[in-house]
């Protein structure tokens, strides 16, 4: 059934305003203006005079001064003994482990057999040096006795050469002497030919002691040459023997050094910590322990700064440290001071050789990173009445505070990026 048109009319005269309606407020516009107003200047003035300094997260690990030395195996082999515990003080060359090198066979350890053939060559290179050197005395022994022989002969024969020519002085004044006597008729003709007799004897008598003396000269001349032949020639074969022990020695100890080696500390410090145990098999280059130089050693702390931060980072600037091992929510932050900045970029090497160092895919990283060092306040920390200390090694974050800018200028960064990115090629003025 179809509406009416009057009906229509009626509902609408009973929904119909029938005044004017009336909105009011607790506070007159003119408050309500002021404050938007006095919002709108406040914000424009923190905008325009307000400045932030840009910030920068790095990682960084805390270092001394002496580093701890890490002792590294030089060959493979199998620990056979160490001669050391953890916390002991030691010297530099103290030994720390002993390695067993050697190799074996079907035949046994092939250093030991070659050690045993080698002493049993060096004990009879010994034996026949001793027997040498034995020979040498009793030859030397016999030739010097000959030698003080003769020279007893030479000297007695030259003590009688000597008294034979005083005879034969005396003999020759007294032919003199007869000669005179007979002419004047004093001595018969036998008794100066007796003299003339006498003289020739005790002259033919000086002739064999003159020859025996000259015989006893050249045998001690032959003895002495004799002598010093023998030194020569058994000084000579000794040399050569003592040449073999030598290289025997000498092939013992290179074997002996291959079948195992001792490691011995590079520094004096304390044993930090050990890395391998008794029958542990090692390769080289791994490490075996951690040496901590006992000296008067002060906490720093090393950055690894990126490209972006280099340029506003500079010595004696302050930052903040949070040490990852003391939970900033509980500890807070600690301060530290740039002590230097590395103009070049550190080495891969140098970066593999620290913990925190930042490391990319396969431990490589395609940036370029910095070197800061940090001089740190120490902090005195206590957590349920134990003291908490540094330690090297620890982890660490820092901000670094960079270019400080006003607040404006960092809203219309982008703005900046998209007007480089569009502007034309710079050319310097001629």
């Amino acid at each position: 059934m179809d509406k009416s048109p009057f009906r229509d009319v009626f509902q609408y005269n009973n929904q119909r305003w029938s005044g004017t309606a009336l909105i009011t407020t607790f506070f007159p516009s003119y408050v309500i203006n002021g404050i938007a107003l006095s919002f709108v200047i406040g914000l424009i003035s923190l905008i325009l005079l307000t400045h932030y300094n840009r910030r920068s997260q790095v990682q960084g690990e805390v270092i001394t001064y002496y580093q701890p030395i890490n002792v590294y195996a030089p060959q493979q082999g199998y620990i056979t003994e160490l001669l050391v515990s953890i916390g002991d003080i030691i010297k530099q060359g103290t030994p720390l482990y002993r390695i067993d090198v050697s190799r074996i066979t079907q035949q046994g350890n092939v250093s030991q057999n070659m050690v045993n053939v080698i002493k049993n060559q060096l004990s009879q290179v010994e034996n026949l040096i001793e027997l040498m050197e034995k020979n040498k005395r009793n030859a030397l022994e016999n030739t010097k006795i000959q030698l003080n022989k003769h020279q007893e002969m030479y000297q007695k024969t030259q003590q009688l050469l000597n008294h034979s020519s005083n005879e034969l002085k005396r003999l020759s004044k007294n032919i003199n002497e007869y000669k005179t006597f007979l002419k004047k008729g004093l001595v018969r003709k036998d008794d100066f030919n007796y003299q003339q007799y006498l003289y020739q004897q005790q002259q033919n008598t000086h002739q064999n002691f003159y020859s025996q003396l000259i015989q006893e000269e050249l045998q001690i001349t032959n003895l002495t040459s004799e002598l010093t032949a023998l030194e020569l020639k058994f000084g000579d074969q000794l040399l050569q023997h003592e040449y073999r022990r030598y290289e025997l020695q000498k092939q013992l100890l290179e074997i002996t050094a291959n079948d195992s080696i001792v490691i011995s500390s590079p520094s004096e410090g304390k044993v930090e910590s050990l890395s391998v145990t008794v029958g542990q098999m090692v390769n080289i280059g791994d490490s075996l322990l951690q040496i901590l130089p006992q000296k008067d050693n002060h906490y720093y702390a090393v950055l690894w700064l990126p490209n972006t931060s280099i340029a506003y980072v500079n010595a004696g600037d302050d930052i903040n440290i949070r040490y990852d091992a003391f939970p900033y929510e509980k500890f807070g932050q600690f301060a530290g001071k740039i002590i230097s900045v590395s103009s070049v970029p550190v080495s891969k090497q140098e970066l593999n050789h620290y913990g925190s160092a930042p490391h990319g895919v396969n431990g490589q990283t395609n940036m370029n990173y910095y070197k800061a060092i940090i001089s740190l306040s120490i902090p005195r920390l206590i957590d349920s009445d134990k003291p908490l200390n540094l330690s090297s090694g620890m982890t660490l974050q820092s901000t670094l505070f960079l270019d400080n800018r006003p607040l404006y200028q960092w809203m219309f960064t982008p703005f900046y990026r998209i007007s480089k990115s569009i502007s034309g090629p710079i050319y310097e003025a001629k």
